[in-house]
């Protein structure tokens, strides 16, 4: 698989898309947005080859400004980072696997989309079969968080409901690594998820609910005017 196509399996089909590089010997990030995944893919290659660590926005976002999560247009997949190594939850990528195998299993997942060897990890991908709003993403990834809390499957907690997370660019190279190690796709594309198959099968017991965003109307502006004696 290319990195295009992996791309393109993951991202959402409406805005713009971000790829950041990061180089961690002068500290140095720069971050782009552009209107197409090629034009993303030529950008993460052209990072790795000057040295840096590429990563991609997992979510679109409404304007090429910023990488925030209220900037976000679409979401296209659910997502894990399985640390491994000397001091990290897993001494290795072997490890990792198997426990995400375990986590699938108890929980009746279907088979990740996707599995990426992110050099020194592995980042877990669940993709839906059409793209979907952040306010019908969020509620359903917290609950994915939580239930690899529960279930004792140990991920980077920060990163599964982070929806303006950057995670790394398959085809580019982990430079934390010496020598530097490849980031690279595990094995083919599995089926891809409705929203609504999946998010069936995660336990929905002693969640929050997640507020959702909705524009305000003119019913609305009036009823806080007369909630504040018209001194809005």
């Amino acid at each position: 698989m290319n990195t295009t196509q992996f791309l393109s399996t993951v991202l959402g089909d409406d805005g713009f898309y971000c790829v950041c590089g990061i180089r961690t010997k002068d500290n140095k990030l720069v971050q782009k947005f552009y209107s197409s995944i090629d034009s993303v893919n030529d950008s993460a290659l052209n990072f790795d080859h000057e040295g840096y660590d590429a990563y991609f926005g997992l979510g679109t976002f409404v304007e090429d400004t910023n990488r925030k999560a209220e900037n976000v247009s679409q979401m296209r997949a659910f997502f894990l980072d399985i640390d491994c190594g000397e001091g990290k939850p897993y001494p290795d990528k072997a490890h990792g696997i198997v426990a995400l195998q375990g986590f699938c299993k108890k929980l009746s997942l279907p088979i990740p989309t996707l599995v990426v060897d992110s050099g020194r990890g592995l980042h877990v991908y669940w993709t839906l079969v059409d793209p979907c709003t952040k306010q019908a993403w969020l509620p359903v990834a917290t609950r994915l968080k939580m239930a690899c809390t529960e279930n004792g499957f140990e991920v980077d907690p920060a990163v599964t409901s982070d929806m303006a997370r950057i995670l790394r660019v398959p085809g580019t190279h982990n430079f934390k690594s010496t020598p530097p190690s490849e980031v690279k796709v595990l094995g083919g594309i599995n089926a891809k998820v409705t929203l609504e198959e999946f998010s069936a099968l995660l336990p929905h017991e002693g969640l929050i609910p997640t507020l959702q965003e909705r524009e305000y109307t003119k019913e609305d502006r009036e009823n806080a005017k007369n909630l504040l004696n018209n001194n809005l």
